[in-house]
């Protein structure tokens, strides 16, 4: 009872819709071309973007396989004793080396993004992503995106893992914070290895290979749900984007035929093409608003945003203005 009451309760906190902001080529190409795009972390506006969790994780290990008080104790021939309720977890240096190649794959895994926020008006959004006119911010339902990306990942299980998230709402983390969420998680993955890596080397090996027996696959077991978590943790100073994510892990050992470039200012960004598939669920977009401006250009790109909804097949969307009093000049 507990356990649903607790979920009930995570359902009801959820928001109904999810925005995505985007300039009015952004909105026209989401609506003709019935796809989202979903943009790899590397190239987005955090530099810190996948290195939060990779940080933390090789702290956690590092700590791990500092030199023991027994081997101080050894040194100098004095008898060491084991201090009660606090037992040394540690890892040799070979099991460390293992750990870290395999935290190394996980955590820098091609991840690609498509990005949401809790809030369809909100002033620092308009600035970072309307460009330099109108911009709109798409009202997406969240069952929704969830059903478009369970979609896409449909058949995909040879180039995309399936440890992928389907729709998750990020954690803003500091990064000399001694306490999060991603922390903890990071803290019972090691632990979790570490225990399996005992287990195993007092189990027989499996005849004709290690399989999971081997210090390696292990590491890579415990740790692979961390690359998800790697593209979900953003920094701090971002949090009042209260972004949802869709993200999607990418197998380098495998070719991505649907791997797309678009030009940047400095680089070709890859990106991948999310359909909406309109014709398979209902379109999911509620709402549409238009970003800050006067008055002349908000009631023409209103009129222009209703035309394109109705255009693309979508009648239920909304379309309302913003209420925020900012101008581009």
């Amino acid at each position: 009872m507990e356990e649903q009451a607790r979920q009930e309760n995570a359902s009801q906190a959820e928001p109904e819709l999810l925005y995505h902001y985007t300039d009015h080529n952004g909105l026209i190409g989401i609506l003709t071309n019935r796809c989202i795009w979903a943009t790899d972390i590397r190239y987005l506006n955090d530099w810190s973007e996948g290195k939060l969790v990779w940080n933390s994780l090789f702290d956690e290990l590092n700590s791990r396989v500092d030199i023991t008080n027994e081997q101080v104790f050894e040194l100098f021939g004095i008898p060491y004793k084991q201090p009660e309720g606090k037992p040394e977890r540690r890892i040799d240096g070979d099991t460390f080396t293992s750990a870290l190649s395999s935290a190394v794959f996980v955590t820098t895994q091609d991840a690609f993004v498509a990005s949401f926020s809790e809030h369809g008006d909100r002033l620092s959004q308009w600035r970072a992503y309307s460009g330099n006119g109108v911009g709109f911010s798409i009202g997406f339902e969240r069952n929704y995106l969830r059903a478009i990306s369970e979609s896409y990942m449909r058949g995909r299980a040879d180039r995309i893992f399936d440890t992928s998230s389907q729709l998750v709402q990020c954690e803003y983390v500091h990064a000399n914070s001694s306490s999060s969420t991603m922390k903890e998680l990071v803290k019972k993955s090691v632990d979790a290895f570490i225990n399996d890596v005992g287990t195993s080397s007092e189990s027989p090996r499996m005849e004709g290979g290690e399989g999971f027996q081997s210090t390696s696959a292990i590491a890579l077991r415990r740790f692979l749900l961390l690359g998800v978590l790697s593209s979900i943790t953003k920094d701090s100073g971002f949090s009042e984007e209260a972004e949802w994510r869709l993200a999607f892990l990418l197998n380098r050992n495998s070719a991505h035929a649907g791997l797309k470039f678009r030009a940047s200012r400095s680089v070709p960004v890859p990106y991948l093409e999310i359909p909406l598939n309109f014709d398979e669920f209902p379109s999911g977009i509620r709402r549409v608003i238009v970003g800050p401006c006067d008055q002349q250009r908000s009631e023409a790109a209103t009129e222009s945003a209703k035309m394109l909804l109705r255009q693309s097949g979508i009648k239920e969307a909304g379309v309302d203005s913003s209420v925020i009093p900012y101008r581009n000049w």
